[in-house]
């Protein structure tokens, strides 16, 4: 891929893996939203406690 100019990166399994659960989460989130299970969360207070 870098002989057609495309930069990438490697990880490691593990951090995929997190990445995945953590994708895997905020979907489950956003069901449980549009199903009227969990409230919805202002994106000013979500980027607060971050």
């Amino acid at each position: 891929m870098s002989k057609e100019g495309i930069e990438f990166e490697m990880v490691e399994k593990e951090e995929f893996l997190e990445f995945l659960g953590e994708i895997e989460s905020s979907l489950s989130q956003v069901k449980k939203i549009q199903k009227r299970e969990m409230k919805k969360e202002s994106a000013r207070d979500f980027l607060n406690e971050l």
